[in-house]
């Protein structure tokens, strides 16, 4: 698995590349993934890569209709993978993550929260805890892609000017 992993990043990225040093690019060409060849294989980095993921059936994706216990199993397998994927490489001497502020909203308390994950670094997330929730609670990680920012799926103005939505 890690290896597919591997393959396919090595594989979208050396087709970022060529696209991005084409000049003779045309979006168009690629809006249909499609072969010119008569046995029906593909030439066209991007089109592999398409090909391949377009057959993938994530590991954990979620299912309608599971029992109590199928959830559970399908909770822990999602849990024990983010950690995998996420985990930043222990760094000793990292001071533990700082509340930076606290501001009540309209049914909800927005926590804003900054970690140290290496020297010299800083890196934030919020905390959005709906009011008449006590106690712990299961949450809700949102990534919100390179088009948007996490300041703008919480309705909260950017880190600068430049960055609110």
């Amino acid at each position: 698995m890690m290896i597919m992993k591997r393959l396919l990043f090595l594989v979208s990225v050396c087709s970022l590349c060529m696209v991005g040093n084409s000049q003779n690019y045309q979006p168009e060409e690629h809006a249909v993934v499609k072969s010119d060849r008569g046995d029906g294989r593909l030439l066209s980095t991007y089109a592999i890569v398409h090909e391949m993921l377009k057959n993938t059936h994530p590991q954990y994706a979620y299912c309608s209709g599971m029992s109590a216990q199928e959830f559970t199993q399908w909770q822990n397998g999602v849990r024990t993978a983010m950690v995998e994927i996420m985990k930043f490489p222990e760094i000793k001497g990292q001071p533990s993550p700082v509340c930076v502020k606290t501001e009540k909203k309209e049914g909800y308390i927005l926590e804003k929260w900054e970690f140290y994950p290496f020297p010299k670094s800083v890196s934030t997330f919020l905390v959005l805890k709906p009011i008449y929730l006590k106690g712990a609670v299961p949450g809700v990680l949102c990534i919100p892609g390179s088009g948007r920012t996490k300041e703008g799926l919480a309705g909260e103005p950017g880190i600068c000017d430049k960055l609110t939505e």
